[in-house]
């Protein structure tokens, strides 16, 4: 009988397994970039994503299907927000020190917000801050105000302006882990490593001709195992936080 076809012995190379590996790591980087690059924002802790971009309107979408419109307005500095069917406008104050915004809630009643870098804070009548409390009950949004209904001020400005809103995961996370799940399948697959840990711990500095024993070993491909579940684990979490 002849030998293991050429794949089967080169697929079990060190090298094969870490080409497939980067290749790996690489696909699945390309698949999942464009995830951290999306800018999002929050209604009642719903997560909105563009699905649709047109040059005078954008709009989002949660994952339970409501949308948000986003519409520019001829008029610089002008734009209706879409929300429910009921319109929303959003006139940029100028002349302000800081940036500030109007928001024409479709019942005619105007508010002012506030922008402090990327913090939205709704003024009343006589330009105090008013508490924003969003609270659900068995999972459905509650009024914030008797005047604003369901969406704030604040809300409506955020959703209005791409600069307030923010990206999605932790890149660094998200990278981190791939160089822990490589590190821990090194140190699972190559006795190398292994021996230079040992020589790294100075155990051979007080015993004379010391070798790693076979519990080293062991510990090793069990530190691995662990390494891996660690990386894996700050992957997922790296979407999420």
């Amino acid at each position: 009988m002849g030998g293991k076809p050429w794949f089967i012995q080169w697929i079990r190379t060190t090298r094969a397994q870490l080409i497939i590996s980067l290749l790996v790591m690489i696909g699945i980087s390309v698949w999942t970039a464009p995830y951290f690059s999306e800018s999002v924002f929050y209604l009642h802790g719903d997560k909105f994503r563009p699905i649709l971009q047109e040059p005078q309107a954008v709009t989002y979408r949660a994952h339970n299907g409501q949308e948000v419109v986003v519409m520019n307005s001829d008029e610089p500095g002008q734009k209706r927000v879409i929300i429910e069917r009921q319109e929303y406008e959003v006139h940029v104050l100028e002349d302000q020190s800081i940036p500030r915004y109007e928001v024409i809630y479709p019942s005619g009643e105007r508010f002012r917000v506030e922008a402090h870098n990327k913090i939205l804070l709704w003024l009343d009548q006589q330009g105090e801050w008013v508490p924003e409390i969003s609270w659900n009950i068995n999972g459905a949004p509650q009024p914030i105000d008797e005047q604003v209904g369901l969406y704030s001020p604040s809300m409506i400005v955020r959703a209005a302006f791409p600069e307030y809103h923010s990206k999605q995961g932790v890149l660094l996370l998200y990278y981190g882990s791939y160089a822990l799940m490589l590190f821990g399948w090194s140190l699972f697959r190559f006795e190398k490593l292994q021996i230079l840990l040992f020589h790294l711990s100075f155990h051979w500095l007080w015993v004379r001709e010391a070798e790693p024993s076979d519990f080293f070993y062991l510990s090793c491909k069990i530190s691995g195992i662990a390494i891996i579940g660690i990386g894996i684990y700050v992957f997922v979490q790296s979407f999420f936080i």
